[in-house]
């Protein structure tokens, strides 16, 4: 499993953030806040959110979006 911590800021607050890449598999998992979210590609090549709580605060699932397609990127069919 592959993973990249990080700190990052939105709205002037200030969030730590685990990215992982579950080995063998094409879904990547968020850590923050003690939550887990996971997510897949999706045909069409797009961030689909499995499993965790919605994202509300704007502009921070952008910056996961990406966080997952710039260090892991997307499916290798889909390139």
């Amino acid at each position: 499993m592959r993973t990249l911590a990080c700190s990052i800021t939105v709205n002037g607050v200030s969030r730590k953030i685990s990215l992982r890449k579950k080995a063998k598999e094409k879904k990547y998992l968020v850590v923050m806040k003690e939550a887990v979210l996971e997510y897949t590609f999706g045909k069409d090549n797009t961030l689909l959110q499995l499993a965790g709580p919605v994202i509300t605060e704007a502009g921070l699932s952008e910056h996961i979006e990406w966080m997952i397609r710039n260090y892991f990127g997307p499916e290798p069919s889909a390139q």
